[in-house]
Order: structure tokens, then sequence, then C-alpha cells
């Protein structure tokens, strides 16, 4: 079966992360050859995997891989092909090659590139890994290896102090949900004795009827671990500032891997997430609650890359919400849309940020928009791909987005949940504001660097040159672009198969879904139709969006609406602060961070080792030298007293002994004929004699 050759598709890329750090230097790319090599080689055999399962009519595929094997105690490394992996594993080769790509122009001249290519590579076949993994250790190794490449990744520039603090900021935040994972794990493996994910989710309604509480527990920490990866509120502020990486890696991470890794477990471990109520609402008020908090964010943000991260956590939200409510295949939907179209998103913030450093040489006015402007012209393939992705963003008709994101509002409508619905509405009229705010400061009116360089002291005597990026970056936007308007075109048609498609993979735990992709579970109060008061949601959903538009267009396009003005005034000046202030999070987690587990609980745990730990073992150790004191004390006085005591008897005897022996033959006679003789009159004496009693007494 294809399961037994499916390994290679992870695989690849981890072979060929080391070869590119060893020998990447001398090839004439600097390891890009194998980075596309091996990203491209699982692309195919992706596809080869997966029209091979759809011509075997879905049956789903595993083999297992013995690993630990102590008798009562087994684990095994199962590799899974199913309706989840063969669509999550094309994206990412595909998205992973074109990405490889945009690189070789991206970060040409750049120092490191073995080690760039080498990491990426780790990168992809980590994520390949969770992607195909049929068993949560198998799973968990992918999951950390993802942690692994994404701090080398983020931390590329390390020389930089934000890009190294950025790097270590994702690391540790995405390790505390990693805690809560790793202990939902545990758990199940400590009842069922399996880490098989097949098995776990059969066993989810037993596990609900032994003890309910315990399994929402279970659900809930799982959840946390996709809390982390995925960054939803409040474990997200890692994500904004992991924009310190190259844009490659930033497209990489959040179209694909990384972010997309929380979601994806959901989506695997769905029955024993659905069998609890409170979790599911737990998820969907996480997500609405997320959605909405970042989006806020990017409307005051000016780093062009940074409102995309924003717009990432924001839509992992909608995701995160879709699956909360019941709408399994509409989340993934979602997921696979806003793949597209956010690479997309991002690689055209990367042609940007390559053009602008040309003018103001420096890595963060670059990606300043209030540096942009007067971009359409020079860059106009840039400039009409970004705006397909932006589209996409804002959810217009008729592009991917518009079908994914109207698909994920009309499953919390379905719900009944109002607040995770009007949440979701009022963020989908967010995003279209931030996302054409940000295209029109990026593509609109003037170049505005040569002013803003000028006032601060900066004259450039070279004339400033505006150009497209080269075919190679230009190429993959073109592509991801295409893409993004052909998904507009087939999910329509094919949505309902897409529904029935992913339904085959919850069949078997009893679990249907709708025409309209939500879960039919005991729990979702289904409402007939998506109307509310005869207008159908989705013309709801697209008015809030166009309205953001119109909005940004005026204020940035037209300048007829004096957003600054807006802005300065006193509830815009309050509302400002607040956003720009990240509402506190930045703060909160310095405080977590800095004051409480550095000057807090390292501190703590600091005194606590000097004065409990090393006090207890300084206590042992004082009590051994006590003892061994008197052990010596006892040794020498005690033992030895007693030997040399015996040893002094004896010698005082033989010394008085050796007295009588004065070498006399007649004496040695005289004293044996006198023992003789007591001996004889004493045996007379035991024989009764009375004449003897007188002498013995």
């Amino acid at each position: 079966m294809y399961a037994e050759y499916a390994w290679l598709i992870p695989a690849i890329p981890l072979i060929l992360s080391p070869v590119a750090l060893i020998f990447g230097r001398k090839l004439p790319k600097e390891g890009a050859e194998l980075g596309i090599l091996g990203t491209s080689l699982s692309f195919v055999l992706a596809l080869i995997v997966s029209t091979e399962y759809l011509l075997y009519h879905y049956q789903e595929s595993y083999v297992e891989y013995p690993w630990i094997d102590l008798g009562t105690f087994k684990l095994n490394f199962i590799v899974m092909v199913d309706p989840l992996s063969i669509v999550m594993m094309d994206i990412v080769c595909l998205i992973a090659t074109l990405i490889m790509i945009y690189s070789l122009g991206y970060m040409h001249g750049e120092e490191g590139l073995a080690r760039y290519f080498s990491e990426m590579l780790l990168f992809a076949g980590s994520m390949l890994t969770i992607v195909m993994a049929g068993d949560l250790l198998l799973l968990f190794i992918g999951w950390e290896l993802v942690g692994v490449s994404s701090y080398l990744l983020i931390g590329f520039w390390y020389a930089r102090p934000p890009a190294a603090s950025a790097a270590k900021k994702a690391f540790l935040t995405t390790r505390m949900g990693d805690i809560f994972m790793l202990a939902g794990i545990a758990y199940l493996y400590s009842q069922f004795s399996s880490l098989n994910i097949i098995e776990l989710n059969s066993l989810a309604p037993t596990l609900a009827l032994l003890d309910p509480r315990m399994l929402t527990l279970v659900g809930i920490f799982l959840f946390i671990g996709a809390m982390g990866k995925s960054a939803q509120f409040p474990l997200m502020a890692w994500l904004w500032d992991a924009m310190e990486g190259p844009t490659t890696v930033s497209a990489i991470l959040h179209s694909s891997t990384m972010v997309k890794a929380g979601v994806y477990l959901v989506l695997r471990i769905y029955p024993i997430i659905v069998a609890s109520p409170t979790t599911m609402q737990f998820i969907a008020y996480v997500g609405s609650f997320t959605a909405f908090i970042a989006a806020t964010l990017a409307l005051v943000e000016w780093d062009i890359k940074r409102i995309l991260a924003y717009s990432t956590i924001s839509q992992i939200g909608y995701m995160m919400s879709a699956l909360g409510v019941g709408g399994f295949a509409v989340g993934y939907l979602h997921l696979i849309s806003h793949a597209f179209f956010k690479a997309l998103l991002f690689l055209c913030a990367g042609s940007v940020v390559h053009v602008m450093h040309e003018i103001v040489h420096d890595p963060w006015l670059s990606r300043d928009m209030r540096y942009m402007g007067g971009l359409f012209k020079p860059m106009r393939i840039t400039a009409w791909t970004m705006l397909i992705g932006g589209l996409a963003l804002a959810g217009i008709f008729p592009l991917s987005g518009f079908w994914s994101k109207d698909a994920v509002i009309e499953a919390a409508f379905e719900a009944g949940d109002p607040i995770v619905y009007w949440l979701l509405v009022i963020t989908a009229f967010l995003t279209a504001f931030y996302i054409m705010r940000l295209w029109f400061n990026t593509f609109w009116s003037d170049l505005r660097a040569p002013k803003l360089l000028e006032s601060h002291g900066e004259k450039y005597k070279k004339r400033i040159h505006l150009h497209e990026s080269p075919p190679v970056m230009t190429g993959p936007l073109i592509v991801l672009a295409a893409i993004t308007v052909a998904l507009g075109v087939i999910i329509p048609f094919f949505e309902h198969s897409f529904i029935e498609f992913l339904a085959t993979y919850l069949e078997p735990y009893h679990i249907y879904l709708s025409e309209e992709g939500i879960a039919s579970v005991h729990y979702v109060p289904i409402v007939k139709g998506f109307m509310i008061e005869g207008i159908p949601v989705a013309i709801i959903s697209l008015s809030f969006a166009l309205v953001g538009i119109w909005i940004a267009y005026e204020g940035y396009a037209t300048k007829r609406l004096n957003t600054e003005a807006i802005a300065t005034k006193s509830l815009g000046k309050i509302i400002s602060k607040i956003l720009e202030s990240k509402y506190g999070l930045d703060a909160f987690y310095l405080l977590l961070s800095e004051k409480l587990a550095w000057k807090g609980i390292s501190r703590g745990l600091s005194w606590f080792d000097r004065n409990i730990v090393d006090g207890i073992v300084n206590l042992v150790g004082l009590t051994g030298l006590g003892i061994a004191k008197m052990s010596d004390i006892f040794d020498r006085y005690g033992i030895d007293g007693l030997v040399n005591a015996i040893g002094d008897t004896l010698k005082w005897f033989g010394g008085r002994l050796r007295r009588i022996e004065i070498g006399v033959i007649e004496i040695y006679a005289l004293l044996i004929a006198l023992g003789t003789l007591f001996i004889f009159i004493y045996g007379l004496y035991l024989m009764g004699y009375p004449i003897l009693g007188f002498i013995f007494g």
C-alpha cells in the first residue's frame, strides 16, 4: 500500500537538512539546490500518494514501525495516510517549494545561506512529520522539531538583538503550551496504554463515561498546546515578534507550517475534543476572541510584516472558532484557503521590503509603511498579486477567502452562539479595513521615503530607482495568486464533495457532518437556514467587509477621511494608545519573563537552592562527617582498645610464664614429679578415700 513508502515524504527534507548544512557552501547556490530538490521531491511523492489514495476509494492506510518493545510496554511510530494528511501534505510541500524558489532572489547575497536552507528543510520535514503521524509520540516529536527549527529561523540574523530576542520569546512561549499538551498525552497513555490516534479517538466516549470532567481537562490541555503553536490568546505575543526573521521564514511559518500545526492537532484528535461540550465551547470562545483582538492590533500598526502577523493570528482564530462550534470541514477549508493567500501576502511583502531596503538601507525602516507609497507603477506584479491576496483575506466575492471565511461565519450562526458569530462578523469588517489600509499605504500616492529621510538629516546623492523584484520572486507570486483565484472558482462547486471527503475521517467514530460541514453532535443547537430576519448571513458579512474597504479607501487613498485626526481626538487617542501598547500583552510577557520568571521565580529558586537544597545537602554531609568521626573514635578506642587489651593481657601472662623457663632439667623433672603426685592424690580423693578429705577440705 501507499503508506509503506509515504514515510519518505517527511524523511527526504529531514535527511537533506544536515547534508545542506555540511556541503551547501560548496554548491553554486549555497544549498538552495538541495532545498528546492528536497521539497519538490516530497511534493511529487505527496501527489503520487494522494492520487493512489483517491484511486483506492479513500481506504485509510497506516504502517507501524516498532520503536520500544519491553514486553508489556510497547511504543510504535505510525505513519498515516487519510483525508486529513493527504490534503495537508500537498499544501505544505507545494508552498515550501515555492518559498524555496523565491528565496533564491530574496536571500541573495546573505551570509549563512547553507544554514538557512538546512533549517528550512528541517522546518518542512518537521511539519510533514506532524501531518503524517498516526500516533501522538511521533506527532509530538515533529511538534518539538518545528519549535526548534522555528527558533533557528526566526533568529537567523542572530547578530541582531531583536532577532535573537524574538527567537527566544517564540521558543519559550510555545514551550508553555507544550507542557500542557504533554500532560494531556501522558494522561491518555496512563488510561489506555496507547498513543495510537485512531485507538484514542475511538476510546474517547469511554473516557467520557468514566470521568467526563477529566475528559474536558485532557481536551483543554491538548488545546493549550495548540494555542501555543497557533498563537491564540493569551499565548500570541511571540508571533508578531517573529517578524524579525526573514520574510520567507514568515511566509512558510504563517501559511502552512507551525501556526497551522495547532489547528491540525485539533482536527486530528477531533473525536476527543468533540466528546466534551465544555472543551468545544472553550475553543470557540478563545478562537473568536483571538480573531477580534488580533484584528484590532493591526489597525494602528505600521510594520507591513507585523500587520500580516496579526492577520495570521486573527484568521487562525476563525479556524479555531469553526472547530469549536462543530465546523470540522469549514475550519479545514479555511485553513487550506488561508494557506495560499497568506503565503502570497507575505511573499508580496517580502518583494516590497526587498526594494525598500535598497532605498532606506535599514532593516526596520524598510518594513515601515510610512516610508512607502507610489510603488504601484514600478511594481505592478507585486501590487496586483497583493491586491488579490488582500481581497481574499478580506473575504470579497468571488475569491477563495469569501467562501471559506463565510462558511466559518455561517457555522457560528448555525451553532446558535451570538457571541462567537458577532465577534467574527465584526472581525471581518476590521480585516477588510486593515489589509486595504496596508495596500493603499504601500502602493498608492507618492513614495514618502525621501522626505522622511531628509527630515531625519539623511540625504541620498544617488537617484532612487524603483523597480519590480526579479522573476525568481515574482514567479511564485503569480502562481499563488492564480491558485487563490482558482480556489474561488473551485470551492463553491466542490465544497460539498470536500465535506463528504473529510467526513470519511469522522464516520468511524460515529460523528457525521451536515451539508454545511457542521458536526452533528448532541450539544450543537441547529438553526435551520442561513437567514437573519430575511437577510442571508453571507450578505451581512460581505457588507461589513465592503464597508471596511470603503473606509480604508477614503482614509488612505482619497484622504477625504482624516484618520490621523480621529486617532488623536479624546476617545480615539485613548483607543490608539491601548492598541499601540498591544493591550499590555508585551508588558505582560515582560513581567512574566523578566520580572516574574527571572527576578521572581529564578531568584526564588536560587535562594531555595542555596539555602534549602544546599542546606539539606550540607546537613547530610555534616551528619555523615559526624558519624564518621564517631565511628573513628569507636574504632580506635572501642574495637582497637579491646583488641589491644587482649593482646596486652596475653603479653603479660606470657612474660610471667616465661620466667619459669630457666633451662635447668633437674627443676623441670622435679616439677613434673610434683604435678604427677598432685594428680594421683586428687584421683584418690575423687574415689572416696576419707583420709584425703582432710587434705582437700
